[in-house]
């Protein structure tokens, strides 16, 4: 049974402005660049999440995220740049400039959010988690994505759909779940999933858990998400974006 090591993301500093995530030259303070998919993201905060050195050279990560608002034009955290050699990982988050961007990055279909909140009505809102590596495979993903009826009082007709996808042949999904109910004031989606991959043997095997992932619907129309995943025995330049956003 694996040791588990929590470690947690320390903000060493905070940029405000509009930032590309794709990235050609290269960063300072020994951190390598990641290629992103085409997305932007204003009035984003960078900060560096520090890891902890397991099994000899890989490295292994915890991202957790509390209970957060999700702003009317999506948000999307990412990696912009990773240094192997002390298990740091340079983060950036923000509001996506481009809605197609943002649901095209994310993997969902181009689809037009409503304009306006009607009295009574339904809406739908999503986080997707997703692990790529160094060449911008993507090697796992997992969607927790709600729909709920509300009128400014109650919430109903909750319901929600998980998806845990895997990319090359040498990842696999250990298991996929969900839960959904009526938590006090809204309508709650969460799911959780497993994958792993032996593509540094003889190096102990790489795993991503996703312990949650939550979506809360609330009675005026407007949602709130939460996230904790680690990567484990982590052996070669993995990176991982969230995006999270509205139907």
């Amino acid at each position: 049974m694996k040791t588990r090591i929590f470690v947690v993301a320390v903000m060493v500093l905070t940029i405000v402005g509009t930032a590309p995530a794709v990235l050609s030259a290269p960063l300072s303070n020994g951190f390598q660049p990641i290629t992103n998919p085409q997305i932007s993201l204003t009035n984003t905060r960078t900060w560096i999440l520090q890891g902890t050195r397991v099994s000899g050279q890989a490295c292994r990560y915890a991202y957790s995220s509390a209970p957060k608002d999700v702003p009317a034009d999506g948000w999307a955290q990412i990696t912009i740049g990773v240094d192997q050699s002390t298990c740091r990982k340079l983060m950036q988050e923000g509001t996506p400039t481009s809605q197609a961007d943002l649901r095209a990055a994310a993997g969902l279909p181009a689809t037009n959010s409503p304009s306006g909140l009607a009295p009574t009505s339904s809406r739908g809102a999503y986080q997707i988690v997703v692990f790529y590596d160094v060449a911008n495979i993507q090697l796992t993903g997992e969607t927790t994505q709600i729909h709920w009826s509300y009128d400014g009082t109650n919430v109903s007709g909750g319901s929600t759909t998980k998806s845990c996808l895997t990319g090359p042949s040498w990842w696999h999904l250990s298991y996929c779940t969900s839960s959904d109910g009526y938590v006090p004031g809204s309508y709650l989606g969460n799911s959780w999933a497993s994958f792993y991959s032996d593509f540094c043997a003889p190096l102990p095997r790489t795993y991503v858990y996703q312990y949650y992932n939550k979506v809360w619907g609330h009675p005026d129309g407007t949602a709130a998400v939460a996230q904790s995943s680690d990567s484990v025995d982590e052996c070669i330049l993995l990176h991982s974006s969230v995006y999270t956003g509205y139907n």
